[in-house]
């Protein structure tokens, strides 16, 4: 399996640091233990506080294979601890977490010559900046943009996301394709999520389901968590595996966790 998706700023950058973390560790099938189960999610979520971080304090992928022999996936297996997680300042280094507004719309695309095209936009906010050009709504994209003062916190603005002439500013938006990664003989997918703050979450259990040998419908089917970067609680959908939360607990510490109906 290869993802392919947008790179930075796009949302797409954590999406692809997480799945490549998680495709390093050893495959959990349904005939895994409950603990090994468990262990994969705990690492999962570590995988995306990470990765989130990194739209924050993004970490050059040529850089780190000319000096580190490595690649984003084997940097973020690195600082994962298995036994315990941590404040979200921990993984964002003194940089400031950054946030995108509004949900996404995607248009997926199967031609009869097999060429796949995914679109993802968005308008921002409801209704997006609400003046209008040439008869279409413009966004309101500029809003995510970092800045000095932008929000009341002690940690330093994100520089790669700060506002300047030519730059983008960073987007929920995750284009994604997934392809066979051996032969042009597979399955093609095409993943998409309209929340903003679960889409890359709810995209990379799926594909994490899907690597562990599980058929898509019951992939999207799963029960998932989602971690919410901002407050460090993990949510979790209800009729969750026995004993997860408790597992997730011991290693959350004081953390915040409960369960999302």
């Amino acid at each position: 399996m290869a993802l392919v998706t947008g790179e930075y700023p796009s949302s797409g950058y954590a999406l692809h640091a997480a799945v490549d973390t998680m495709l390093g560790y050893p495959t959990i099938n349904p005939n895994s233990s409950p603990q090994d189960s468990f262990l994969q999610d705990h690492r999962l979520i570590e995988a995306l506080k990470y990765s989130y971080a990194q739209l924050s304090t993004p970490i050059n992928s040529t850089y780190l294979h000319q000096v580190n022999g490595t690649n984003i996936g084997a940097y973020i297996r690195s600082l994962i601890n298995d036994t315990h997680s941590y404040p979200m300042h921990h993984y964002l280094n003194g940089v400031q977490l950054l946030t995108t507004s509004g949900g996404q719309q995607h248009v997926c695309v199967i031609g009869p010559d097999d060429i796949i095209i995914t679109i993802t936009m968005s308008l921002g906010s409801n209704f997006g900046s609400k003046l209008m050009a040439s008869g279409f709504i413009l966004n309101n994209a500029m809003l995510d943009f970092s800045w000095e003062g932008k929000v009341q916190s002690s940690l330093q603005v994100p520089m790669a996301n700060y506002v300047r002439g030519g730059a983008q500013p960073v987007s929920s938006l995750i284009p994604a394709i997934v392809i066979p990664s051996l032969s042009k003989c597979g399955e093609y997918l095409m993943p998409a999520a309209r929340s903003r703050s679960m889409s890359v979450s709810g995209i990379a259990q799926v594909l994490m389901r899907k690597a562990s040998n599980l058929g898509i419908k019951d992939s999207i089917a799963f029960k998932r968590f989602n971690q919410v970067m901002s407050t460090n609680v993990v949510q979790l959908e209800d009729n969750q595996p026995t004993g997860l939360a408790q597992y997730l607990r011991q290693r959350q510490r004081s953390h915040g966790f409960y369960s999302a109906k």
